[in-house]
């Protein structure tokens, strides 16, 4: 039965799930057990390999989500300016999938999950039933950097950026530029199809960045601005009205606390 529409304004599906790729602290084993409830759920979703390496660049529609999947609830908070009425974050650290995710069953989709990918980001596309193991498949394409999204089979599909399309052509209708790769009994030949399709519409791999830098959490800061005379590597900066922002995520060192240890 399909998944019932929701009124707009109200919380709706897709899911964005965060893989941590970037020297996260989540197991690996842990990541692919999420993916595989999200299958096993029929829950539309899309999947980034670094959400801190996404907010970053600040241009991504990550407004469009009510659901996350990814790591320390107040951490992603902070990092989205997201409200706890806006949001639910999971935290695959400390939470189950059997546990967590049932519920999702039960949420409409919203209109935004007709739309797939972001402007000059490619973006792996599967429709319809997947086999056993996917989730191995998706793991290995969003450590490479892409970033992979799946719907049902059934709505005409919204390209919102250059998309790879896993599947036959007559089987999933896409509007905007993409390219079809065949179906592969191999998914180390599916990934190397996919990266290959990914590199003719324009994907490079990532960046060797590790995205380690500060988020704010705005219910506890108070702009002392103690970080801001702490940090050595200009991170912070003070707005004309005078809140503390983080400026330059990149200028942080990685695994340096030193920032939140000041912070009284």
């Amino acid at each position: 039965m399909p998944r019932k529409k929701t009124p707009s304004g109200s919380p709706s599906l897709p899911v964005l799930y965060c893989h941590c790729a970037r020297g996260g602290p989540i197991e690996e084993e842990k990541k692919k057990n999420f993916l595989r409830k999200l299958f096993q759920l029929s829950i539309p979703f899309d999947a980034v390999p670094d959400l801190c390496f996404l907010a970053e660049r600040k241009r991504s529609p990550l407004g469009r989500y009510n659901f996350f999947i990814a790591c320390y609830e107040r951490a992603v908070r902070s990092l989205l300016e997201v409200e706890a009425a806006e949001a639910k974050v999971f935290n695959m650290r400390t939470e189950s999938p059997a546990d967590s995710l049932d519920f999702l069953k039960e949420v409409p989709v919203g209109d935004s999950a007709n739309r797939i990918g972001e402007k000059e980001q490619v973006t792996v596309f599967f429709a319809g039933p997947q086999k056993d193991g996917v989730e191995l498949l998706f793991s290995a394409l969003l450590n490479l950097g892409l970033h992979v999204s799946w719907r049902p089979l059934g709505d005409l599909f919204l390209a919102e950026g250059p998309l790879v399309v896993v599947g036959e052509e007559r089987k999933v209708k896409i509007s905007g530029a993409s390219l079809f790769v065949g179906e592969f009994k191999d998914n180390f030949d599916l990934i190397e199809a996919c990266s290959r399709a990914a590199a003719e519409l324009g994907w490079r791999r990532n960046d060797p960045w590790i995205s380690w830098y500060p988020v704010i959490d705005r219910t506890r800061c108070n702009n002392c601005g103690k970080c801001l005379e702490f940090c050595l590597f200009q991170v912070f900066s003070r707005e004309d009205a005078g809140r503390i922002v983080v400026k330059n995520p990149r200028n942080c060192k990685t695994n340096c606390p030193a920032c939140a240890r000041v912070c009284p």
